[in-house]
């Protein structure tokens, strides 16, 4: 049961900003500086330090094991979008308008 091998993640933060599951085995746990993932429901963790600022993300999803989305919001009126293509290693902003 994937439960209980969570208990095996060590947060950076006391509650993750986000967290999304493409399936019983690949979870992604967003809690700024870093991002937790695990391709083996949960018995593995690896900690990817991210670069930049996260703490504004408010969604993060993933449509394959290595295509993900973070969305958030910050001061400017400017919405904020990263896409990653490797698993969440790296993450580039999309610029883009809301009309």
């Amino acid at each position: 049961m994937m439960g209980s091998h969570l208990a095996k993640y060590q947060p950076h933060c006391p509650y993750p900003i986000s967290m999304t599951a493409l399936d019983m085995n690949h979870i992604w746990i967003l809690d700024a500086p870093g991002l937790a993932v695990t391709s083996d429901g949960g018995y593995h963790w690896n900690q990817i330090t991210l670069q930049g600022d996260f703490t504004n993300v408010s969604v993060l999803d993933f449509i394959s094991s290595r295509v993900g989305w973070a969305i958030g919001g910050r001061e400017s009126p400017q919405p904020l979008l990263l896409k990653t293509a490797d698993g969440g290693r790296t993450w580039t902003e999309i610029a883009y308008s809301i009309s």
